[in-house]
């Protein structure tokens, strides 16, 4: 049975990529050893990191105003690393609550300095009393996405932005922030590693704490950090290169925007069987939750059927209240294969409705 997983990470990845690695984990570019085994105090280590580096800047069209390196850890690892490179404990930041992800980053910078929380967007002040304002352009567990980015645009402060379910299937003018970073599972490659975007001259500030090794910026981007992801980043390394040939961000923009609206359009016609409860203009490109008939029975159901068919990675994150489903349309999953779920959605309607006539 053909397999496609729809999981919000780690992601879905192509079968063409994992074809193209398998003899790298045998015999690393003729080394005698496999990528799992090669030293980070290599020439040849310092060689793909530096590439990896460059192909992400070309991928995302990073402008020159920008750093980008990778950093060990997922995106949670990045809530007490912003604290330790840009804050001190009197530095007050704020922070747009918009769903789980944001309200986890609230939870942690409560640990350390002074948090204002805004809840909607018209609130947020451009104040010189922040040294950021904090918030998550795409909330992976309810689908929930500022689709053209942020309105609020500081002048007196930066912005940050977690970007872990988005970076890489959207064209995203990055000037506009002082941070940006995203986890590697889920449109750029494998767990293990968070690629962080930051301004130049944000980095070159005198830190205001000292800060563990493996929470400071600076040793990660002089590749004097802790112990690498070798893995990570050479899976990443050789996703964005397929990704380049294949067209780039704008190839990529445009085929999330055709998945996610096929599915959209699917759900939206099938006269309130499926249902997706975000406002329009907010619903998200990667991740799209929904219902059956708002029920978190049917919804079960629905997930185990789909299972059984070869559809995985389908069920709701822990925390969405409505505990029906959630698929996620990252860079690996091609729209074929959207296409194949959506007629699956069909046949299980058609045969729930004849055995609950009553819906």
């Amino acid at each position: 049975m053909n397999i496609i997983n729809f999981g919000a990470g780690p992601c879905q990845l192509s079968k063409d990529l994992l074809k193209t690695t398998r003899d790298d984990i045998i015999n690393y570019k003729e080394t005698g050893i496999s990528i799992y085994e090669l030293s980070h105090h290599t020439d040849m280590w310092t060689e793909l990191y530096s590439e990896t580096v460059n192909n992400a800047k070309n991928f995302l069209e990073i402008p020159n105003t920008h750093e980008c390196f990778f950093m060990n850890g997922g995106g949670t690892h990045q809530f007490p690393t912003i604290y330790y490179n840009l804050c001190n404990s009197e530095s007050k930041v704020q922070v747009l609550v918009s769903g789980f992800w944001s309200q986890k980053a609230v939870n942690e910078f409560k640990k350390f300095c002074k948090v204002v929380v805004v809840n909607n967007v018209n609130d947020l002040i451009d104040s010189p009393d922040y040294v950021f304002t904090y918030y998550c352009e795409n909330e992976t567990t309810i689908g929930y996405e500022f689709r053209n980015g942020l309105s609020f645009d500081p002048k007196s402060h930066f912005l940050i932005s977690d970007m872990c379910s988005i970076l890489g299937s959207k064209s995203i003018d990055i000037s506009k922030y002082g941070i940006i970073f995203s986890s590697l599972s889920k449109n750029l490659g494998i767990s293990g590693s968070t690629l962080i975007i930051a301004k130049k001259d944000i980095l070159q500030r005198p830190k205001l704490i000292d800060s563990p090794i493996v929470m400071d910026w600076q040793p990660y981007i002089t590749l004097q950090g802790p112990t690498p992801t070798v893995m990570s980043i050479y899976m990443t390394s050789m996703n964005l290169k397929r990704m380049i040939q294949r067209g780039g961000i704008t190839y990529y923009n445009s085929l999330t925007y055709a998945k996610s609206q096929l599915f959209y359009n699917f759900i939206d016609s099938s006269d309130g069987f499926y249902i997706n409860s975000i406002p329009k203009k907010y619903r998200s490109r990667t991740n799209i939750t929904f219902t059956i008939q708002n029920s978190p029975e049917f919804s079960s159901i629905f997930t185990q059927n789909a299972s059984q068919h070869g559809f995985i990675g389908i069920k709701y994150h822990p925390s969405n209240l409505e505990k029906g489903c959630r698929i996620s349309l990252y860079n690996g999953l091609e729209i074929y294969e959207v296409k194949l779920f959506i007629e699956f959605m069909k046949s299980f309607q058609n045969k729930f409705l004849q055995n609950h006539p009553t819906g």
